[in-house]
């Protein structure tokens, strides 16, 4: 036994959630040495919003660039575009006074996080290129 992952709520000091299951693992690592990491858990981006990311919104991307801007940029060089572009955060450098924009990875994104990235990356095909992208088991017809 290496790792547990256990879903459990914490109220008034106690584990309400999963509080046997815990307690066998406590007896099965009697003697070892652990290190505990406690994170509150979170709904992370669903399967269906990544297909949904790299099979629509990256080769439309894609493609709006090549198209627009006559640059090739494959998945991943669109990724990082997307990311700098819909999912940043702004650093401000203290010296200078200056505002960074540095690029969030997507990794650790909840669903709603995700699907806020979403729909920044269409509204910006809509600003950019008046190009509507289509929502998540939307059909439109695109002209290739």
């Amino acid at each position: 036994m290496k790792q547990f992952e256990i879903v459990t709520t914490v109220l008034n000091g106690s584990f309400k959630r999963n509080s046997n299951r815990i307690r066998e693992v406590i007896r099965a690592l009697e003697g070892k040495t652990l290190t505990l990491t406690f994170k509150v858990h979170r709904k992370e981006r669903s399967i269906q919003q990544n297909r949904y990311y790299w099979g629509v919104i990256i080769p439309i991307w894609a493609r709006l660039i090549q198209d627009e801007w006559g640059e090739f940029y494959n998945a991943k060089d669109t990724h990082e575009f997307l990311k700098y572009n819909c999912n940043y955060e702004e650093k401000i450098v203290e010296e200078t006074g200056e505002i960074l924009r540095v690029s969030k990875s997507t990794k650790e994104n909840t669903t709603v996080d995700q699907e806020e990235f979403h729909e920044r990356a269409r509204r910006l095909a809509m600003e950019i290129f008046n190009c509507e992208i289509p929502l998540p088991n939307e059909q439109i017809e695109i002209e290739l």
